[in-house]
């Protein structure tokens, strides 16, 4: 039945993650023989559907409107979503991110970087969408005790406006922010707006105004100014996991009682949330010195030469301002910069350890089996499905 089984992708093509779960996906369907894909170009607004004339096995897409949803169930079609909207849920499973675990992430991200407020920016373009995401960071602000703020765009009745304008009503909104201020956006595309808006209001990025994207698109990060932050989503493993989903479906095995929700691989830091505008100055600058320097092996001693304070003083502002030691910033920066290296690149892991200022390969290990409870090469297994 695998190597001849007929999948329909109703997927966007022009994303990163779109064209990541493609590849997932395809790895699964390699593994077990090959499937003979349906598949079409398509845009991230696109409203999809399956053509009349396709008739397969299975279906693996964004389930973005209801339309879609009841052409799926009208001709039984075994089927898996791999999106955050909500239609045919409870018939129609799904295998995605997971939302809260998302939602924590980013929190965690922005307050790490030492900022005191979180603001979030739904997008007016996804048609239909059910923004359950909002409440969620919105909750994670306030277990962390820090203030929130929204874009309600449909308040600000933003949808109907032309791009220029929608830049000036997102800059009238963040001009009105307390800063400094991390602020989450749904997507890659509201966050280059908030990016704009900032660059048009003379609002500094990242040291007043550091803006992440929920989802990390490597072609919108490359062409921002400066370079957009986001999460990664583990793409691939999602897809991978949604084709072993599907066929389990295809065989005629019940639909999952619970949608499968896979955690994100971690952040894809890059400058537009490397906050740095600390009301500490020795601290800021310290930071940005650690960021510029995790390639190699780093020491609380050569951030001491390097600014000309002692060591004990250096420790008490970084407790102060971030509540945490100037080698634990070192470690958690090391760490991240191995974990990007780990499924952005296939180099052996004694490079990913020299290029991520670690000693030798049993020192990684060591950090990531206490920080990531598994090993280096485990961590780039699942990262990379």
């Amino acid at each position: 039945m695998h190597k001849h089984l007929r999948v329909a992708l109703l997927i966007e093509t022009t994303s990163t993650w779109g064209s990541r779960l493609v590849e997932g996906i395809a790895s699964y369907a390699n593994m077990v023989g090959g499937w003979q894909f349906y598949l079409e170009p398509h845009g991230k607004f696109e409203s999809l559907s399956i053509p009349r004339e396709w008739t397969g096995d299975g279906l693996i897409g964004r389930i973005t409107s209801q339309a879609l949803a009841d052409q799926i169930l009208d001709r039984k079609l075994p089927a898996v979503n791999v999106s955050w909207y909500q239609f045919g849920r409870g018939f129609i499973p799904a295998c995605t991110s997971d939302m809260q675990a998302t939602a924590n992430l980013c929190a965690k991200h922005l307050i790490d970087q030492g900022l005191p407020a979180i603001g979030y920016c739904a997008n007016w373009r996804r048609q239909g969408f059910q923004d359950l995401f909002a409440p969620k960071i919105a909750n994670c602000a306030k277990q962390s005790d820090i203030a929130f703020y929204a874009f309600d765009p449909n308040d600000r009745l933003i949808s109907g406006m032309n791009w220029h304008d929608q830049l000036t009503e997102l800059g009238r909104w963040l001009k009105g922010l307390p800063r400094p201020i991390g602020i989450v956006t749904i997507d890659h595309v509201v966050a280059r707006q908030v990016l704009e808006a900032c660059r048009l209001n003379a609002i500094s990025v990242p040291e007043e105004v550091a803006v992440l994207s929920v989802e990390f698109d490597q072609l919108a990060s490359d062409i921002s100014l400066p370079h957009l932050s986001g999460v990664d989503g583990a793409p691939r493993k999602v897809g991978y996991e949604a084709a072993a989903m599907l066929i389990r479906l295809v065989k005629g095995e019940s639909r999952p009682d619970e949608d499968q929700l896979l955690p994100p691989a971690g952040i894809i830091s890059r400058q537009s949330s490397e906050h740095l505008g600390l009301a500490d100055p020795i601290v800021a600058a310290a930071l940005k010195y650690i960021r510029e320097n995790t390639h190699r092996p780093l020491r609380v001693n050569d951030i001491v030469s390097q600014l000309a304070i002692s060591r004990r003083t250096l420790e008490q502002r970084f407790i102060q301002s971030l509540g945490r030691s100037p080698a634990t910033e070192i470690r958690r920066l090391r760490l991240e910069r191995a974990k990007r290296l780990l499924v952005d690149t296939n180099v052996p892991l004694a490079t990913v350890a020299m290029n991520s200022g670690f000693e030798a390969v049993s020192v990684m290990t060591r950090l990531f089996r206490r920080e990531v409870k598994m090993s280096p090469s485990e961590y780039r297994e699942k990262g990379q499905l």
